[in-house]
């Protein structure tokens, strides 16, 4: 005969909220009191009724069927905030539209459609602009059990279920071209439909459809000596992204060129400092220079 309280989601104690009763819309819906009239011992697969539970069982109430839905808290005092719910990271993967046959039945059917959402955990339930009422299942069984428990809350209503509708979230299609990366000057009038790429041993080469522009790249290997020396100054070769040379000392600058012009591979053809595009340090160290 003990007293509960049960407390939705939405409890907040301390706050004078109004009591549950049927009839209430649901967000009004703040708490119950509840008497316990059956109380259950758990032991394996037996419940055995008893009248008090001993500290450290597992037990059960009885009768909560009808007040607690998808979830809720029971507390024997009201200054209890209220256990958040309980989140499945189940998506549904289809949709089934929910109608009466007779039109008298309307309401009855929206009162049941709503006991049917709060009594589970995974369905979704909406209602669309159009005024159909829409339920989101994770599959098949899902469907089954869900057309089940609402022909009982339904009772003596008839009402009919469309076909499922399936969203399409991924799809097959033909293969995209990437836009690659081109420096300034060509970005104004490059499209990935108007240039050919092609590799030739370490040389790769591309132009324009109109043969208007033909561009080279080819990858050499820099020193350790000079890979050494670009890790070792990064803050200076930030300063030489920025065209500001002049904020340099003679040391570094009289460095980089001397290793530079060690590259002899590179076989650069005008001032070495004037050929580097960027430069790119931390796990693989490169250096973009311009050789036209």
């Amino acid at each position: 005969g003990m007293t509960l309280y049960i407390l939705t989601p939405k409890y907040m104690p301390g706050i004078q909220w109004p009591p549950y009763f049927l009839g209430q819309a649901q967000d009004q819906i703040y708490y119950k009191e509840f008497i316990v009239e059956e109380l259950y011992l758990m032991m394996g697969k037996d419940l055995i009724m008893v009248d008090h539970v001993p500290a450290g069982n597992i037990f059960g109430i009885g009768g909560l069927d009808e007040i607690i839905y998808k979830s809720g808290t029971i507390s024997s005092t009201l200054d209890c905030p209220s256990f958040s719910a309980i989140n499945f990271e189940v998506n549904p993967i289809f949709s089934v539209a929910i109608e009466p046959l007779k039109l008298s039945d309307y309401d009855r059917l929206v009162e049941s459609l709503e006991i049917l959402n709060l009594s589970d955990p995974i369905l979704k339930y909406s209602q669309t602009e159009t005024g159909e009422h829409v339920l989101s299942i994770v599959g098949e069984v899902h469907l089954m059990k869900c057309i089940k428990d609402l022909e009982e809350y339904v009772g003596y209503v008839c009402f009919s279920v469309s076909s499922p509708i399936t969203p399409f979230r991924e799809t097959v299609g033909p293969l995209i071209a990437s836009h690659k990366h081109f420096p300034s000057f060509m970005k104004n009038f490059i499209v990935p439909s108007d240039y050919i790429i092609s590799y030739d041993m370490n040389i790769l080469t591309i132009r324009t459809t109109d043969q208007q522009i033909n561009l080279q790249m080819r990858v050499e290997h820099l020193g350790n000596e000079l890979v050494e020396f670009l890790e070792q100054n990064t803050d200076q070769i930030k300063t030489i992204m920025n065209k500001r040379y002049n904020l340099l000392p003679d040391s570094f600058m009289n460095q980089l060129k001397h290793l530079l012009n060690q590259q002899e591979h590179l076989k650069l053809k005008k001032d070495v400092i004037e050929s580097i595009l960027c430069f790119s340090t931390g796990l693989c160290t490169n250096i973009l220079v311009y050789n036209g």
